[in-house]
C-alpha cells in the first residue's frame, strides 16, 4: 500500500498528530493491560507463571540457566525478571511488571512493522485493533510464562525483516540476524517468523542471493544473539532436539489429519473467538451473556474476513502484493508447524502454539476495514467497535467474579506461606501447582518439593546432610491424611487458609538417609493433582 490517503476508519491527519494518536494507542494498550495485572492476583497457570520468579532467583545467584522450561523456551524472561527483582525487591506484584515490559516493547514493534506495510490511517487502525487484543492473545502474554518474550521477539524478527527490505544494508541486516538469533533460542515457535519473513525478503529482494557479504553480517548477528543456546547444545550435543516434543515430526499420517482438523476448528477460532482458552466460561455476567451471544457473529466475521483477504484480488492490490504475501507466508508457516509437528497433536489448552498468527490479524483486519472506509467510514467504524467490544466483554477486570477470585486465592497463598513460616516448617511436599510456587512466595526460605515435574531440581539442590521440618500441603485437606497415612508417617492435621490445608509432621526424619527415604515413600504414594 503507498499513499497516505488511503480511506481507513481514521481520518487524515498530520504527521504529527499521527505520531501523538500512535502513542496515544500504545498508552491506551499499556494501561489496559495494566488494569488487567493489577491489584496482582493468582494466575490461572500460577505455578508455570512463578517459574520465572524462581529461574530469577538462580539469575541473582550467578548462574547461567540457558532455559526457562525444560529446553524448549529460553530464560529471556528469567533475567529481566532477575533486573526488576534487582531494581525493586521480588514480589507477586514486581514478577508482574516482566509480562507488562515486554508488552510495552511489542505495541511499540508492532507499530512499526504496521507502518512499514501501511499509510499511516491503516497503520493506526492495526494499532488500535492490537492495542484491544484478541481474549486468548491477552491472557497467554498477560502472565510471565515465556509467550509475552516469545511474540515480542515473533513481532521483532518480523519488523527487523521489514527494515531489511527497505535498505537492505548492514545495519538492518545485523539487526535481522540478532532478531532471529534471540527467538531461536527462546523458543522454536518463532521458526515460523523467520521463515516467514526469509522467504518473503528473498521474493521481495531477489538481489539479496547475489550479497554473500551482507548473508555473513546476518549469520553473525544470528550466532551472537543465539550464543546461549549455541553453547548449551555444544555442551550436551543437540540436546535441545532431543529432549523437545516441539522439534519432532507428527508420529503419522492419521496424526497429520487429525491435526489438520483440529487446526483449523479449534485453534484457529479460539485464537480470535475463545471459549475456553481466556476462560471465558467461568465468567457470569451481563458482559458475559454480550459476549456469549455476540461470539458466532464475530467467528464469522473472522472467517469471512479471512476469506476476502486471501481470496479477492482488490485487497491484495489494496494491500499490496508484499504485504500480502508476507501476511499469508505467517498463516501457512504456523499451518505447517502446527500440522506436521507432534507439538500439534497436543490437545485441550494449547491455543498458545498458535498465537504467533494473531500479530497479523490486526493488519489483515485494517486493510478490509480500509476497504469498507472507501464505501462508508460510519459502517467501518460500527465494524472495528464490534470487535472491540466483543473483546473487552471476555477480560478478566477486577470487580469480575473471576478477578476477585483469583485475588483472594493469591492472599491464601500468601496466608499459608505465612503460616509455615510462623509455625517453624522449613519443607513441604505437595502436589505441583500448590506446592511448588511457595519456592518462590517465601524466597526460597522454605523448600517446596512437588509429588512430580521438578523442574529446577529443588531436591537435588539441597545442601547436603540438610535437615528440614516436614509439611504435606494440598487444597483437598480430606485426602492429606490418607496420604499421610500411606506413607507412613504421623502428624496433625491443620487449615492455613481458606483451601489451604497442612499436615505437618510430628517428628523430622534422624538422619539424612532416613529423609530421602521418607520423600521417596511421599513421592511413590501421591495421589493428590493439584
Amino acid at each position: 500500500m503507498a499513499g497516505d490517503r488511503v480511506p481507513s476508519i481514521i481520518p487524515p491527519m498530520t504527521a504529527s498528530r499521527v505520531r501523538a494518536l500512535a502513542l496515544l494507542l500504545i498508552l491506551a494498550g499499556l494501561a489496559l493491560r495494566l488494569a488487567l495485572t493489577f491489584p496482582v492476583h493468582k494466575y490461572v497457570a500460577d505455578a508455570d507463571s512463578l517459574l520465572t520468579g524462581m529461574r530469577a532467583f538462580q539469575v541473582m545467584r550467578g548462574e547461567t540457566p540457558v532455559f526457562f522450561s525444560g529446553v524448549r523456551i529460553g530464560s529471556i524472561e528469567p533475567h529481566a525478571a532477575a533486573a526488576v527483582f534487582f531494581l525493586f525487591g521480588a514480589s507477586r506484584t514486581t514478577l508482574a511488571l516482566v509480562p507488562i515490559l515486554f508488552a510495552a516493547a511489542l505495541l511499540l514493534v508492532l507499530y512499526g512493522l504496521y507502518r512499514e506495510l501501511f499509510p499511516p490511517g491503516v497503520a493506526l487502525t492495526a494499532l488500535l485493533l492490537f492495542a484491544v487484543p484478541s481474549p486468548a492473545f491477552l491472557a497467554w502474554t498477560y502472565m510471565p510464562d515465556g509467550y509475552p518474550a516469545t511474540l515480542f521477539l515473533c513481532a521483532l524478527i518480523l519488523w527487523t525483516a521489514a527494515l531489511l527490505r527497505r535498505d537492505p544494508g548492514r545495519l538492518h541486516t545485523v539487526l535481522f540476524g540478532i532478531a532471529v538469533g534471540l527467538g531461536w533460542w527462546q523458543s522454536f515457535q518463532t521458526l515460523g517468523m523467520t521463515t516467514a519473513a526469509l522467504m518473503w525478503l528473498l521474493w521481495s529482494r531477489p538481489e539479496l542471493w547475489r550479497r554473500p557479504r551482507l548473508w555473513a553480517v546476518g549469520l553473525a548477528g544470528f550466532l551472537l544473539g543465539a550464543f546461549p543456546w549455541i553453547a548449551y547444545n555444544v555442551v550436551l550435543p543437540l540436546h535441545s532436539f532431543r529432549d523437545n516434543f516441539a522439534a519432532r515430526p507428527a508420529t503419522e499420517i492419521g496424526a497429520v489429519a487429525s491435526n489438520v482438523h483440529y487446526f483449523f476448528t479449534y485453534s484457529l477460532p479460539e485464537v480470535v473467538t475463545p471459549v475456553r482458552e481466556a476462560w471465558t466460561q467461568s465468567l457470569a455476567d451481563p458482559a458475559a451473556e454480550v459476549y456469549n451471544g455476540m461470539r458466532l457473529p464475530v467467528l464469522f466475521l473472522y472467517a469471512a474476513a479471512a476469506l476476502v483477504f486471501l481470496a479477492v484480488p482488490a485487497v491484495r492490490r489494496r494491500a499490496g502484493v508484499s504485504t500480502w504475501l508476507l501476511f499469508v507466508l505467517v498463516i501457512a508457516a504456523y499451518a505447517g508447524l502446527n500440522i506436521f509437528s507432534e507439538a500439534g497433536q497436543i490437545r485441550g489448552i494449547s491455543v498458545r502454539y498458535v498465537l504467533p498468527v494473531y500479530l497479523v490479524v490486526p493488519g489483515m483486519l485494517a486493510v478490509l476495514l480500509s476497504l469498507v472506509a472507501e464505501r462508508s467510514r460510519g459502517l467501518a467504524v460500527a465494524l472495528a467497535a464490534v470487535v472491540l467490544l466483543f473483546n473487552v466483554t471476555a477480560y478478566h477486570w477486577p470487580g469480575r467474579s473471576t478477578r476477585e477470585v483469583w485475588q483472594e486465592e493469591a492472599r491464601h497463598d500468601d496466608r499459608l506461606v505465612g503460616w509455615l513460616e510462623g509455625h517453624g516448617v522449613t519443607a513441604v511436599f505437595g502436589g505441583y501447582w500448590t506446592a511448588y510456587p511457595i519456592n518462590f512466595l517465601s524466597h526460597e526460605r522454605i523448600l517446596a518439593l512437588p509429588c512430580d515435574s521438578d523442574q529446577y531440581d529443588y531436591r537435588g539442590r539441597r545442601p547436603p546432610g540438610r535437615l528440614y521440618r516436614w509439611a504435606l500441603v494440598s487444597v483437598r485437606p480430606e485426602e492429606l491424611e490418607k496420604w499421610a497415612a500411606r506413607a507412613g508417617v504421623a502428624g496433625s492435621l491443620h487449615l492455613a487458609a481458606p483451601g489451604r490445608a497442612v499436615f505437618v509432621l510430628d517428628r523430622g526424619p534422624a538422619d539424612a538417609g532416613a529423609q530421602e527415604r521418607m520423600l521417596e515413600r511421599l513421592e511413590e504414594t501421591c495421589e493428590i493433582p493439584d
